[in-house]
């Protein structure tokens, strides 16, 4: 039961709260102070989280394509589109890659 406690409280947090989380666990796991079971139980939180921050980029990333999708069809781009360098790319091609920064 305790462990179904800790996954809602994982699926509760930001992407901002879980990296952050995720950020101090790595920290801790640097530590040569900590026993080894305290080290396999961060691990496997870790791991809880980092498959919750890539959830939440895999929706985001979804959530993106839709607006752009959206925003295509409406504004009549037939023709082709220019990448994010200024590359005309062909028609019906859409640049994949998401740069959030």
């Amino acid at each position: 039961m305790a462990r179904q406690t800790k996954k809602t409280q994982e699926e509760d947090l930001s992407f901002e709260q879980a990296l952050a989380r995720l950020e101090e666990l790595v920290e801790s796991l640097d530590s040569d102070e900590l026993p080894l079971e305290d080290l396999v139980r961060r691990y496997g939180e870790g791991m809880n989280l980092l498959k919750h921050c890539q959830g939440q980029l895999e929706n985001a990333r979804q959530r993106i394509e839709t607006i752009g999708a959206e925003l295509g069809e409406g504004n009549g781009e037939a023709e082709g589109e220019e990448s994010d360098d200024g590359a005309a790319l062909a028609p019906g091609h859409h640049d994949d890659e998401i740069r959030l920064f």
